[in-house]
């Protein structure tokens, strides 16, 4: 925007925003003149130096030893809102009343450039003891500050080191309490793992073992060559033994061998079936039967053999002389092997054990040492933290603050010529009119309207005319809608070229029908619609002046027209007919055709085939239409547009949203089907200066 253009607009926002603007000045204005007296022309400025000189900490290890380099606080880091409360606290105790957010405004703090660890302390005010008395007690309160957190901090470190020392203290006692119960419940074993007893014995079995696995080693040899001999097992052999020292079976055995000896002999001269033989048969049996039972008892089931073994050992009961000896033999070393296996088992199951002992007494010790260890690690502990102590208490003995002041505050007299009351009160009117003007510039911004008409033309940007600009129009008394009756108002001139600006764009017919619209309601679309056809009518041409704005009440009164009940009643058909236009009484060749505000389905209306008529028979009728629609956030007006020669957009400085109007420019210039007409801009209050303006 150019800067001509911005001082135009500027202006006018000034006359559209007057009353903040002056509302703002008168407020700026009165609180300078309010202040101008109450502020002093001379003050007096105290002054401090505060040094920041960390002390030198003591390490326990190697003694005392400088501290590493600290970060110098900053200026900021003073005017903390805890040390300005300490401050006004210690002002209050002195009978002088000064809340902490004023000390902040009232305390400068300053950082020497040449010396970082030096900070100025300044405060003006208009008594010199005061000054003073503030830089002084927050010089007091900074070291003071700094001196309790600095003891604070150690005091919680003797805390903390107490309570280690206690807990360590507890734990030391334990732990030795429990290294002595241990010592006395287990010291025979781990005496014994010390001295070598348990390895001895474990070293001792070992080598018995080996040598009853030798024997029996032998044993089983030579029991296996006297079971080849025999051809029978240990038991076998101890069963035969048995059975061959018995009398019974030896006596049993020898009638057995006479019977069978006497069977043979009968069976020579006698009949298989004789009674002799028979009875030599039965007495045979019964001496076998005997026989049988006499084995079973001796070599029955309870040494493991079974009945059909029985027989066979009684085949071997009768051995000779040398092998009942082998016999003997065999069941002796099957005697003496089962005893080297039973030795053998007693010393494999004490090894383990002993081993068990051995091992136990190795981990006891281990953890007699782990326990002794850990008495020691306590104590050591416990030791140090003894020695901590101490050093905290010294520390804490010999704390003082890090920051030193440098003598007392010092105050000298300052001329304030800058707060005499002429220069404030002139100052302050710059303010108010600095203030006032951005008052205006920011409610301007943030309305965003449209205040002059070269915005409008700006904006446009020769793609749509800028048809003219339409006078602010005073109200009558009694008078809802300014329209021009009178032939000789001086606002009629204004309409004139408009008129005269719309046949000059009617390119190679004249306009006959046009429909008026705007962005948004109050722009005076009605007011424009009205008078444009008065003036119309006034040029001696046959004028017809549509109401289609169906959601608004009609406006015909103010032309002196009375609406029919027909137009009040809602019935489309009957109003918005041809035969419903009424003559203007005051004025000639002026005609209108009233709105019916009832109607329920306005879209529905303005699409139907009687407002399609009724647009076609006023132009054939009447030499110039205009139609008065809705405004544009409606689509009433777009669908009425088609029927006629295009659409005037109505503009108002002040109501019109800037944003708004540019997007309805773009939409309206993309749609090559709707026709733009031109904009005018309604109710400018100096429109004959904006002539210049219109597309001639």
């Amino acid at each position: 925007m150019k800067v001509h253009l911005f001082l135009k607009r500027y202006l006018a926002a000034l006359n559209q925003y007057k009353w903040a603007g002056l509302a703002s000045f008168a407020c700026i204005s009165a609180i300078a003149g309010a202040i101008a007296p109450r502020l002093p022309e001379t003050t007096h400025l105290a002054q401090a130096k505060l040094l920041y000189k960390p002390a030198v900490e003591a390490t326990p290890a190697t003694g005392t030893q400088p501290a590493a380099q600290k970060l110098i606080p900053g200026p900021e880091s003073l005017m903390s809102d805890q040390l300005l409360q300490q401050t006004s606290d210690a002002l209050e105790a002195k009978d002088q009343s000064i809340a902490p957010n004023e000390l902040r405004n009232r305390i400068k703090l300053e950082k020497d450039p040449k010396q970082e660890n030096q900070i100025l302390i300044r405060s003006q005010d208009s008594n010199a003891e005061k000054a003073k008395l503030i830089v002084e007690s927050f010089v007091n309160t900074v070291s003071n500050q700094n001196l309790a957190s600095k003891r604070r901090e150690v005091e919680a470190s003797l805390k903390l080191l107490g309570q280690r020392r206690g807990l360590l203290e507890k734990n030391l006692r334990v732990a030795e309490e429990e290294l002595r119960e241990f010592g006395r419940q287990e010291k025979p074993a781990i005496q014994a793992a010390i001295d070598g007893s348990l390895v001895s014995a474990i070293t001792t079995i070992q080598q018995q073992q080996r040598q009853l696995r030798q024997q029996l080693q032998g044993t089983d040899a030579e029991i296996a060559s006297l079971q080849n001999q025999l051809g029978m097992t240990p038991q076998q052999a101890y069963v035969a033994s048995a059975l061959s020292a018995d009398a019974t079976i030896a006596n049993l055995t020898t009638k057995i061998a006479d019977i069978k000896s006497q069977v043979e002999v009968q069976r020579r001269e006698l009949q298989p079936k004789h009674p002799d033989i028979i009875a030599l048969q039965q007495q045979q049996q019964v001496n076998e039967v005997q026989l049988q039972q006499r084995v079973a008892d001796i070599a029955g089931e309870n040494n493991g053999i079974s009945s059909i073994q029985t027989v066979a050992l009684r085949r071997v009961s009768s051995l000779d002389k040398a092998r009942q000896d082998l016999a003997n033999k065999l069941v002796n070393l099957q005697t003496q092997r089962d005893r080297l296996a039973q030795e053998l088992g007693i010393l494999s199951r004490s090894e383990p054990e002993l081993r068990r002992n051995y091992q136990d007494g190795t981990e006891l010790k281990l953890e007699q040492e782990k326990l002794t260890k850990e008495v020691v690690r306590y104590r050591e502990t416990f030791d140090q933290t003894e020695k901590q102590l101490a050093a905290a208490e010294l520390k804490k003995a010999e704390t003082r603050s890090d920051w030193v002041s440098e003598g007392t505050p010092q105050a000298k007299e300052i001329s304030n010529w800058w707060l005499n009351r002429p220069v404030i009160l002139l100052a302050g009117g710059v303010l108010a009119v600095l203030i006032a003007g951005t008052t205006v510039l920011l409610l301007d911004v943030l309305r965003g309207r449209l205040l002059i008409p070269e915005e409008v033309q700006a904006i446009l940007k020769q793609r749509v005319p800028f048809l003219g600009v339409l006078p602010h129009i005073p109200k009558q008394a009694g008078q809802k809608t300014p329209v021009l009756i009178r032939t000789d108002s001086p606002y009629l001139n204004a309409y004139e070229l408009l008129r005269s600006s719309l046949n000059r764009h009617g390119q190679s017919q004249p306009l006959k029908m046009v429909v008026l619209s705007s962005t948004r309601k109050s722009e005076g679309k009605t007011i424009a619609a009205y008078n444009l056809a008065i003036a119309s009518a006034r040029a001696g041409k046959k004028t017809l002046l549509i109401e289609a704005d169906l959601r608004a009440s009609s406006q015909v009164q103010a032309l002196g027209v009375a609406t029919h009940e027909s137009a009040e009643s809602g019935s489309l058909i009957e109003s918005m007919q041809i035969e419903s236009v009424q003559p203007a009484p005051h004025i000639k060749n002026l005609f209108v055709l009233p709105s019916s505000s009832c109607v329920e389905q306005v879209t529905e209306a303005l699409e139907s085939s009687q407002m399609q008529e009724l647009l076609k028979l006023a132009r054939d009728k009447f030499e110039f239409v205009v139609i008065d629609a809705t405004a544009l956030r409606f689509s009433d007006a777009l669908l009425i547009e088609p029927h006629t020669d295009g659409l005037i957009l109505v503009t108002r400085p002040g109501y019109t949203d800037r944003s708004s109007f540019k997007i309805v420019i773009e939409k309206l210039t993309e749609f090559s089907d709707i026709k733009l007409l031109g904009v005018v801009m309604n109710n400018v209050t100096t429109s004959h200066k904006h002539a210049h303006l219109l597309s001639l």
